[in-house]
């Protein structure tokens, strides 16, 4: 894993199960830029997209429930699609806290490192 997530990640949140004010609200995601990226280019729609992440989930206590590195070769559009919502835009080296609602509650926090996006000139 990460130096970079796992120096966020092992930090308990004060209150994990709540979206602070800031955050940014796409559909049944919430998510806080924890750390920026490099720039450059995105996450983004398309099937020539590929993106290498790692993350870390927690349970609504923030306690860290599981700790994952997605395929390293893994297309923007093969994720779930609260994931893909929550990758958005995201760039090399950004870490966002993403919160995934359910029927209007909670149901899952993640920790996301993006470790590189990139599109593969193939479509």
């Amino acid at each position: 894993m990460s130096e970079r997530l796992v120096a966020v990640a092992y930090e308990t949140p004060a209150a994990p199960a709540v979206p602070p004010a800031n955050a940014v609200a796409m559909g049944d995601v919430r998510y806080v830029v924890l750390l920026p990226g490099a720039g450059g280019f995105s996450a983004q729609p398309g099937p020539d997209v590929m993106c290498a992440v790692e993350y870390v989930v927690r349970d609504r206590q923030g306690k860290i429930v599981r700790e994952d590195k997605a395929p390293p070769l893994m297309d923007y559009d093969g994720f779930r699609p609260a994931l893909r919502a929550a990758f958005l835009g995201m760039t090399a080296g950004e870490i966002r806290r993403v919160w995934i609602y359910e029927r209007g509650t909670v149901a899952e926090i993640f920790d996301v490192y993006m470790a590189s996006v990139w599109r593969t000139g193939k479509q």
